[in-house]
Order: C-alpha cells, then sequence, then structure tokens
C-alpha cells in the first residue's frame, strides 16, 4: 500500500469534478450492488479525457503501475454519498488486475484493511484528500 499526499492540486481536482459531474448528475445513488459491497454510490468508466484530465490519468498510471503492465483500458469512477460506504471485500484480479490506484477527491476518506483469515487483525489508512493511493 503506497499513498502520494498532494498527488493531485486544487485547480486539477476542480478539473476533474467538473469533466465527471455532468455525466455524474444524471446518476441517481444506488443502494444495491451486484456483490452488496456498496451502499450509496454512483459510479462511471471513462475511456477519453479532456486532455488537462488526461494529463492527470496518464501521471496516475506513470507512477502507480509497473511499465510492462496491462492496463485496464477504462477509468472506473465512484461517487459515494454522504451515507454510502464501501464493505470488506476482496477485488478479484479479473476485473481489477494486480493493482488498484485511487484519488480522494473532495474529501478525506479512512480505509479499513481486514485480515482476510482473522478478522481482529485490521489497519485504519487515511486518504487525504486530492491523494493517490495504490495497492498492490
Amino acid at each position: 500500500m503506497l499513498i502520494f499526499k498532494d498527488f493531485i492540486t486544487v485547480e486539477e481536482e476542480d478539473n476533474l469534478l467538473r469533466e465527471l459531474e455532468v455525466h455524474l448528475k444524471r446518476l441517481r445513488y444506488e443502494y444495491d450492488h451486484w456483490d452488496d459491497a456498496i451502499h450509496g454510490y454512483r459510479e462511471t468508466e471513462r475511456k477519453s479525457w479532456k486532455k488537462e484530465n488526461q494529463t492527470i490519468v496518464d501521471r496516475i498510471r506513470n507512477v502507480a503501475f509497473e511499465e510492462n503492465s496491462k492496463l485496464l483500458p477504462l477509468v472506473h469512477v465512484l461517487d459515494l454519498s454522504k451515507d454510502g460506504w464501501i464493505k470488506p471485500h476482496v477485488d478479484s484480479v479479473k476485473f481489477c488486475g494486480d493493482t488498484i490506484a485511487g484519488i480522494s477527491l473532495l474529501s478525506s476518506a479512512v480505509m479499513r484493511l481486514i485480515n482476510e483469515g482473522d478478522k481482529t487483525k485490521f489497519g485504519d489508512v487515511l486518504l487525504e484528500r486530492r491523494s493517490l493511493y495504490v495497492m498492490k
């Protein structure tokens, strides 16, 4: 688990939000998810970005992924409502690859990592606003 504090600037955060909100505002928050892992969310996937945001996506890819990694073609965007949450779960390598990277926009959050074999073992990771996290 790697954390890169202040990975994007306030201006870059605003640019990403402007581009994403055009689509997200048409979606309702959902409270059922196919694997019951997420509640109170809106989501979308993007393949192409405005030039200034593609620069950010490229920077994430350069920092988070190995040079010869097979990258998924779409960027997954998840927006949690104020009362939304993500339950403990194990991401599928089939759907997510062997590396997961994300940026916290608009607010900080705490990600709790729980040992799958012993639920009493866990760690909380602060994902500060505009930080990049990378899990490998």
